[in-house]
C-alpha cells in the first residue's frame, strides 16, 4: 500500500493538491460491524511531503508568511528535508527589496498565508516567482489558539 502511496503522491503534491492519508485504526473482528474506526494520520502537501528528492540533497522550503500593516512581514519557514525551521520578522521598505531578496534565495516550494493578510502587491510578488510556490491559504476558522497549538506540541519536547 505505502509504494502505490508513494507512486501517486508524488504527482499529487508536484501539482499542488493535498493528499489526506486515512488509515484504519482497529481491527473489526466482527463482520457484523458496519464501522471501523479509521483517522487522518497524515496530510501531505507540497511543501510537506519528502519523498520527492532527488538523488543528492536539494532544500524545500515551506514558508509561512505573514503581513503587518504593510510595514514588515513575520516569517516561518520550514526546510522538509532536515526538519529545520526558521522564525524572524522584518521591516519593510517601500519597494519590498527584502521580501523579493527572501523569496529568491529560500525558493519555497509551498507559501501558507492568512486569507485576507497579504496585501495585493506582496501576492503579485509571490505569484511572479519563477519556481511557481503553492500558495495555501489558511482561513480564520482553521486558527486554533496559542494554548492549544502549546497543548498539541508540548508532548514532542
Amino acid at each position: 500500500m505505502r509504494t502505490t502511496l508513494k507512486k501517486y503522491a508524488t504527482e499529487l503534491v508536484e501539482n499542488g493538491l493535498k493528499v489526506v492519508v486515512v488509515e484504519q485504526m482497529e481491527n473489526s473482528h466482527n463482520k457484523e460491524d458496519e464501522y471501523t474506526k479509521r483517522e487522518v494520520v497524515q496530510v501531505l502537501t507540497r511543501g510537506t511531503y519528502a519523498e520527492v528528492l532527488d538523488q543528492g540533497y536539494s532544500p524545500r522550503f515551506c514558508l509561512c508568511l505573514f503581513e503587518k500593516d504593510n510595514q514588515g512581514y513575520g516569517i516561518v519557514f520550514l526546510d522538509t528535508t532536515t526538519h529545520e525551521f526558521y522564525v524572524g520578522e522584518f521591516q519593510e521598505d517601500i519597494h519590498k527589496g527584502t521580501l523579493k531578496t527572501l523569496l529568491t534565495r529560500l525558493k519555497p516550494v509551498e507559501i501558507v498565508y492568512l486569507q485576507g493578510n497579504l496585501s495585493e502587491e506582496t501576492l503579485m510578488i509571490v505569484k511572479s516567482l519563477s519556481n511557481k510556490p503553492t500558495l495555501n491559504p489558511i482561513y480564520n476558522q482553521d486558527i486554533l489558539g496559542l494554548d492549544n497549538i502549546i497543548a498539541r506540541i508540548d508532548k514532542y519536547f
